[in-house]
């Protein structure tokens, strides 16, 4: 574990944190227009996946060094649905009694321990397995 790799971890982590959000709250201006309302925890479940393409297109060329394959994107998105459970079970909890934006945020932040244990985890096996 080097400065380089937490530091490459947490900015595409940074990045897909946006790509959450942005999914997250345009999915939700878009379903009030459209007359629909939905729980939170239903629109944050479509950022979270939005975010984890995002973390494993990354991760696996420029952090860990891996490449892409599918055997590395099933390993890597199993790894973080531990990661993605911990996320949604603390924002779940944490937008009863904070605004959405820093639900999103502590939540993510708290996840990221897990995420970068499991995408170490998945993504520095060589040659697949």
């Amino acid at each position: 574990m080097t400065l380089r790799t937490i530091a490459n971890f947490y900015f595409i982590g940074a990045v897909a944190f946006f790509v959450d959000a942005l999914i997250y709250f345009l999915s939700g201006w878009f379903l009030h227009q459209c007359g629909v309302d939905v729980e939170p925890s239903f629109r944050k479940v479509f950022g979270l996946i939005g975010g984890l393409l995002t973390t494993y297109a990354y991760n696996a060329k420029v952090t860990f060094s891996s490449g892409y394959s599918w055997i590395s994107f099933i390993r890597y998105s199993s790894t973080q649905l531990f990661g993605l459970i911990v996320n949604l079970s603390v924002f779940s909890v944490l937008i009863l009694f904070l605004n959405d934006l820093l639900a999103l945020i502590v939540a993510t932040f708290i996840a990221s321990v897990a995420n970068y244990l499991g995408a170490r985890f998945a993504l520095k096996r060589r040659n697949g397995y």
